[in-house]
């Protein structure tokens, strides 16, 4: 990736962009207007004590407003550059201490406010490309829209990933869904505590972070994905728990898939779920519960710690 020396800034700002201890940022030819945020070759170096620490990159990456009363305390640069961050350790697993919650909070309660008086804010990364531990995945677009409607009624927040590619080609690679869509709504209060943990900063055990009306739809090849339900996050296994209902269509091509990559405990968990499972010709759809580390599957405990 080409980018031009003369264009590059940085801004490290509490509430701006990211600080200097959690990743530092590079873009070109930013520019901004009011309820408009917009750049090219967006470059995230997350501050990791990993000796390869994780990269995140985009080729454009813009930031829109709809509806709603926008303040000048919302910052859409600094929220590109949070969600960006919390895209790169959802992604990689990787985390910095650096990112703490303080940051999380600067940068998302004015948002907050925002989307409580009706607003809807959408974000649009291009030619994703993230680097870490030799391995590389790419998203040709990802996008993310939250909509608001009131300072107490849920966000409704959509993610979007297609294209997705992974290499080298390896057993996670194999299983990696070509295409995500994630919907899910959320209380307004929970919205920064849910970027802090997705990035990797511990919250307290007793914090919890629900998302109802969770949607889940992804696709790989002639395999189709699809999950509906509710999921509450935690700090804490025992903290955390889910609940729902999964289907995937063409299962048999899943459990070759599982096989082929000498995945012998996900294949035999699948067997065994196959048993259990309804299912019309090739499409097998299960009840989920998910509370205390075991999962139940159409009220059959299955043997996963």
């Amino acid at each position: 990736m080409l980018i031009s020396p003369f264009f590059f800034w940085e801004n490290q700002a509490q509430g701006q962009s990211l600080p200097a201890e959690c990743a530092t940022v590079k873009q070109n030819a930013q520019s901004g207007k009011a309820g408009l945020f917009n750049a090219q070759d967006l470059a995230i170096n997350l501050n990791s004590t990993n000796p390869k620490p994780a990269t995140f990159a985009a080729k454009t990456i813009n930031v829109k407003t709809e509806g709603g009363t926008l303040s000048k305390d919302v910052s859409l640069e600094g929220l590109a550059h949070s969600v960006s961050v919390v895209l790169l350790s959802a992604v990689t697993g990787q985390h910095s201490m650096g990112c703490s919650p303080e940051h999380f909070t600067a940068t998302f309660e004015p948002v907050v406010s925002y989307l409580a008086s009706g607003g809807k804010i959408h974000l649009t990364w291009g030619d994703v490309a993230i680097h870490y531990n030799g391995n590389q995945t790419t998203f040709a677009t990802t996008t993310m829209v939250i909509t608001g409607s009131s300072k107490k009624a849920p966000y409704t927040v959509s993610v979007k990933a297609e294209d997705i590619v992974k290499t080298p080609v390896d057993q996670t690679a194999a299983l990696l869904p070509s295409n995500i869509n994630l919907k899910f709504t959320i209380q307004p209060s929970s919205f920064p505590a849910l970027m802090t943990l997705i990035s990797g900063r511990p919250l307290s055990p007793s914090t919890q972070v629900a998302l109802g009306n969770v949607g889940l739809e992804a696709s790989k090849k002639q395999i189709y994905i699809n999950g509906k339900g509710n999921v509450v996050l935690s700090a804490s296994q025992e903290g955390s728990k889910a609940s729902g209902e999964v289907s995937i269509q063409h299962f048999e091509d899943f459990i070759a898939l599982l096989q082929q990559q000498h995945l012998t405990k996900a294949s035999t968990i699948a067997i065994l779920a196959r048993f259990v499972a309804h299912h019309n010709k090739d499409n097998y759809a299960w009840d989920l519960n998910w509370e205390d580390g075991v999962l139940v599957v159409n009220h059959v405990p299955l043997p996963i710690q």
